[in-house]
């Protein structure tokens, strides 16, 4: 039981970081939309998306 009880804490902090994540980077792309231009915050999130998705190829390169 000790195993799942870990395993639900991992799962548990990896949802929270990555919702902390969504919610910054929309933050910004929100700012940047206001600020600038709906360009510029879909240039940064799509540049985003860009360098997560390299990341995902090298890790499968692995």
């Amino acid at each position: 039981m000790q195993g799942f009880a870990q395993a639900r804490s991992a799962f548990c902090l990896f949802a929270s970081e990555q919702s902390l994540g969504n919610l910054s980077a929309s933050g910004v792309a929100g700012v940047l939309r206001t600020a600038v231009s709906p360009s510029a915050a879909l240039t940064y999130l799509a540049a985003w998306m860009v360098l997560a998705l390299g990341g995902l190829v090298l890790a499968a390169l692995d």
